[in-house]
């Protein structure tokens, strides 16, 4: 059996990559972390773009729209168990509201891998070549609570 041998390489610089770094830094100061999303997208593109397997590039071709509902979705999640917390608290049941913030947030860390991996991945080509991730959400908790013994 003969080995074969791959090439995988960055032809991106440092100096662009840190220009865009910036830009979005200063973009989500602006907007008060709202533009979050087109700025992870800008820099999924450049990265993917500059990266080459076999002296052809990635391709990214999510958009921060698309990842701007993901993020909003998230962001109202964490609004609704913190709310849930302080309400517990202000009641009275600290200990409570603290346990029920601690589940909710390691449910939800699962469901968000995922999600994430799915989207990127639908995302992602090379040579025209899309990717795939066919993961079950059953095994990440899995995976999750197996850490915690």
């Amino acid at each position: 059996m003969e080995n074969k041998t791959y090439s995988l390489r960055s032809i991106g610089q440092g100096s662009e990559l840190f220009k865009i770094w910036i830009v979005n830094l200063l973009l989500q100061i602006v907007t008060l972390g709202l533009y979050y999303p087109w700025g992870k997208a800008n820099q999924l593109k450049y990265l993917y773009e500059n990266t080459l397997f076999e002296e052809d590039p990635f391709q990214f071709t999510g958009t921060g729209k698309e990842m701007f509902i993901g993020f909003i979705k998230a962001l109202l999640f964490l609004i609704l168990i913190y709310g849930i917390f302080f309400l517990t608290a202000y009641a009275g049941f600290p200990i409570i509201g603290a346990t029920i913030f601690f589940l909710c947030f390691t449910a939800i860390i699962p469901l968000m891998i995922h999600g994430a991996y799915r989207y990127r991945m639908s995302r992602t080509s090379w040579r025209g070549i899309r990717f795939g991730y066919r993961g079950d959400r059953k095994q990440l908790y899995w995976l999750l609570l197996k850490g915690f013994y």
